[in-house]
């Protein structure tokens, strides 16, 4: 099966003597989910900034859709979906500016999803962002990600504020959302 990532060897440290990871190997599979999980520290973000190719890894590979990410190509790059850490952060737009503005960016953006899914959380598109909760601001970082149609989601803490009995009706990606 046609690896996603692919991370072979990887090491990382913070100033002399910290070493967050050394030698870290892993593939995800097409079709895959991964989850990072451990203490604050222990480096999810990190490994989501090397992927990303805002971090370069001090030993090791990393390769994403079968390219190495310190030469991906702006193409490649547009296939991948980020959500950092921290969310939303346009607070003076209201739903409907933030999903026009993210539009733009993303050729394969599916406003139909974005705006069926704020329904389904009873979001509604004149709202602000600075008068929702920090988990209706969660749901809406959700809903641009998911709405750019990637070929890749990569989520940093995405779940960070999220209410579990809204979440439990979302619709899944596969489900065609």
């Amino acid at each position: 099966m046609e690896n996603v990532i692919s991370v072979k060897n990887l090491s990382q440290r913070y100033g002399r003597g910290r070493v967050i990871y050394h030698d870290l190997s892993f593939d995800v599979p097409k079709g895959s989910i991964l989850g990072l999980l451990g203490k604050n520290g222990t480096g999810k973000t990190t490994t989501i900034n090397i992927l990303m190719g805002f971090l370069r890894p001090q030993a090791g590979e990393c390769r994403i859709f079968g390219e190495d990410i310190t030469t991906m190509p702006p193409a490649t790059r547009a296939r991948i979906a980020l959500l950092l850490e921290g969310h939303v952060q346009y607070f003076f737009m209201t739903i409907a500016e933030i999903e026009r503005f993210y539009s733009r960016f993303y050729p394969r953006w599916n406003r139909d999803a974005y705006y069926g899914l704020m329904e389904k959380l009873h979001v509604w598109p004149g709202q602000k962002i600075s008068s929702m909760s920090n988990g209706q601001r969660s749901q809406v970082a959700l809903g641009l990600i998911l709405a750019q149609n990637a070929d890749l989601l990569v989520l940093d803490d995405f779940s960070l504020g999220l209410d579990p009995f809204h979440c439990r009706s979302l619709p899944s990606p596969a489900n065609g959302l």
